[in-house]
Parts: C-alpha cells; structure tokens; sequence
C-alpha cells in the first residue's frame, strides 16, 4: 500500500500509529497522523501571514484527543476509515500534481480538500487554508523546487541500480574466469 510514498511519508504513518499507541486508541485515526505531519514536517504548518502554527495546532490536538492506556508498539493498530480515505485522496493529490511519490504536503492538500473533516476545520481556524495551501505548493512544484528534487533521487536511484548490476555481473565474470599455473587469465 505504500510503496509509492516517500520516507518522509511513511514517517508520518509511523508517527500516527506511534501517537495512536501512546494516546490508548485502538486504531490510527486522522489527528495522529496530522500529529506525525507535524513532527515530521513543522514548515508545512504556517498560516497565510507566514506565522507558524505548529504549537497552536499540536495543543489543540492533544486537547480534543480522548486518552487511554498506553498500548504496546507491538500491537497492529488499522487506519481508521476516514484515514484510509486520507491515504487514498494523498495518493490522488500527488497524481494531480504530477508527481509519481506521495509525500506529506499531499497529505495536507488532501485534508484540507475534506472541508468538513475536524483536521480541515482545525487547520483552517488556525489560518491554514487549502486555496493558500496547494496555490503555494503548486507553485514550488512548477518552479521546479520539489519536483527537481524528486526527479533528482529517482535518477540517483536509477543510476545506482545500474550500478549495483553492473558490478554484480561484473563479479560474476570474474568468478568464471578459467585460473592458469595458480593466476587468473588477464
């Protein structure tokens, strides 16, 4: 399921589930993973005035979160449904952006799309909003900022899995090759 996000994205699920586990609930629920977006990503937080939310927004999270026992990190929490729709809406904000990762400003864009979910409503009384939101995403990505940067890591890895068969055969040959009075052919 998440083999098209990015680290950083996968993070953010680890994070919710961590803030899920030690709030005693027992499933990942929308405000644990905003709670892994903001431990993850704290400059995506910022309100159209350019000042930073992320204290206000975490405070009023862990405020509204109901607590229970701490449950063991060994124990599989699910996403809940409406964080299954996140993920679903995440992948659909990266396809629209053009970008082949999903990674956590997808994530945001997507929940402040969901005007009547309790994170766009929180992240909207704190002056986040999805107009200014994706408006200035879009526009570093078409400046080429994150898009220049996610072009750049896929074609190091392409370029490092060259890399990793080029030497692979390369031993193979090596292996293979006949061994004359105790020395390999040259």
């Amino acid at each position: 399921m998440f083999e098209r996000f990015t680290e950083k994205a996968r993070r953010v699920v680890f994070f919710g589930r961590y803030e899920a586990s030690e709030a005693g609930s027992r499933s990942i629920e929308i405000e644990h993973i905003l709670l892994g977006m903001l431990r993850e990503a704290p400059g995506l937080f910022v309100a159209q005035d350019g000042t930073p939310k992320k204290t206000a927004i975490e405070a009023t999270i862990r405020s509204r979160l109901a607590t229970g026992p701490r449950i063991s990190a060994s124990v599989d929490l699910p996403l809940s449904e409406e964080c299954k729709q996140l993920v679903y809406k995440a992948v659909s904000e990266a396809e629209r952006w053009g970008s082949r990762h999903v990674d956590v400003e997808h994530f945001v864009a997507a929940m402040l799309r969901e005007r009547g979910s309790s994170a766009a409503r929180l992240l909207e009384a704190a002056g986040i909003t999805a107009e200014s939101f994706v408006t200035s995403m879009s526009g570093a990505h078409a400046a080429g900022g994150l898009a220049t940067a996610e072009a750049l890591k896929e074609a190091l890895h392409q370029v490092f899995k060259g890399m990793e068969f080029f030497l692979e055969r390369t031993r193979e040959l090596w292996i293979r090759r006949p061994v004359h009075d105790g020395r390999r052919a040259d």
